[in-house]
């Protein structure tokens, strides 16, 4: 569903929940520096529950559908039981490519997948509704997802209720493809360097089990071959 930004000024929307309703606003962001996350759930009588999720080597776009796994792997899915009364969970997101990679036939991106798995674990006995919402409109929830996901911990001290998290995800395909390529250019170019492709790959070589022969093994393998590795160390092939 796509709400008008009018809809989210309304007092009630944050402070008169109704007894049973979640309303989940979510937010990724990338810097020079790293990828995070950030989500934050507004239910009846409590204060709101923040999360931060801590993220390394992703896209916005992973990050974006992490928040929301996340939110519901740590918060709403523990709290459901046989007795649960069935609940309303709003999601919302400022991702238009999240939200509509949901409804594709074949997934292959495994955040997506883990995304779809938890949202179908809520779903069968629980409503659950998906909302676009357009970012940066001063919008208070997407503001609160985009602070937390952008914040350092200093800055999130505010939060009586955050919880932070460093989920183990591995980086999309097309990633991985481009770093293997260019540890091979290092690797062809000065292969008894160790170092060096350490330095400049140290943010991915701590995937491979045994960087230091890995150069070498990337000067003797064939296109097959690095190809097989490549689709192993994302997460994409069925040996994982």
């Amino acid at each position: 569903h796509n709400l008008s930004p009018h809809f989210f000024n309304l007092p009630d929307f944050y402070y008169n929940i109704p007894s049973f309703t979640f309303n989940i606003f979510t937010d990724g962001s990338k810097t020079s520096h790293c990828t995070s996350a950030g989500f934050i759930i507004y239910s009846h009588n409590h204060s709101p529950v923040a999360g931060k999720v801590f993220l390394h080597e992703l896209y916005v776009f992973q990050a974006e559908a992490v928040a929301v796994s996340q939110a519901l792997s740590l918060h709403i899915i523990p709290m459901l039981n046989h007795h649960s009364p069935r609940l309303l969970i709003d999601i919302f997101s400022d991702s238009r490519s999240v939200l509509s990679s949901l409804s594709h036939t074949k997934i292959k991106i495994s955040t997506i997948n883990t995304l779809v798995h938890h949202l179908n674990v809520v779903g069968q006995s629980h409503h659950v509704h998906l909302h676009w919402v357009p970012g940066h409109q001063n919008i208070k929830g997407n503001e609160e997802a985009d602070h937390l996901a952008r914040s350092n911990h200093e800055t999130l001290a505010q939060y009586n209720n955050i919880t932070y998290s460093s989920p183990n995800i591995l980086p999309p395909l097309s990633h991985v493809k481009r770093k293997l390529k260019l540890l091979k250019k290092i690797a062809i170019k000065n292969i008894t360097s160790q170092s060096n492709a350490k330095n400049k790959l140290k943010s991915f070589i701590h995937l491979i089990a045994n960087s230091k022969t890995l150069p070498k093994l990337f000067k003797t393998s064939n296109t097959n071959t690095i190809r097989l590795l490549t689709h192993v160390l994302s997460g994409h092939s069925h040996l994982n």
